[in-house]
């Protein structure tokens, strides 16, 4: 009966999940890094580089000032802007902040549209909430507001 109380308290113990892999805090430089690898990511790769930075579950603001939730309602949004080739988006980060949990953060800066004349078409500001992943920090909500002028 003892073996048998043992091998009982020994099988939780072996059979326990793994542990989860600890993720590094976020910080103030690391967001703004992120921030402008996503842009250069963006210029190389175009659509595919941009939704890889979103979370699965990320939302993200259109033109129209509706939210859309997920990777698929964001390419639907935004892969006829990425596909148009006389354009492109630009943007850099201009203030971080990092949550108390040092897992989630934000960014925020100014982005600008210009032709392939290198003509500005439009500016505006952004917002991006970003969470720590296993893959480094990834966009979880980003709003784009145009400039009033």
């Amino acid at each position: 009966m003892k073996k048998l109380l043992l091998i009982a308290l020994a099988f939780p113990v072996g059979c326990a999940a793994p542990d989860a892999p600890s993720l590094s805090p976020l910080t103030q430089d690391a967001l703004r890094e992120a921030d402008r690898a996503f842009m250069a990511d963006v210029r190389q790769g175009g659509i595919d580089s941009w939704l890889s930075w979103y979370t699965e579950d990320a939302v993200r603001y259109g033109g129209d000032g509706l939210p859309v939730q997920g990777i698929a309602a964001i390419d639907a949004l935004d892969r006829p802007f990425f596909e148009n080739p006389s354009i492109e988006l630009l943007w850099a980060p201009d203030a971080a902040a990092v949550f108390r949990d040092s897992l989630l953060g934000l960014t925020r800066g100014s982005y600008v549209v210009v032709d392939t004349t290198g003509d500005t078409l439009s500016t505006g500001g952004y917002t991006t909430i970003w969470r720590q992943t296993t893959e480094g920090p990834r966009a979880i909500f980003d709003f784009g507001e145009p400039s009033q002028d």
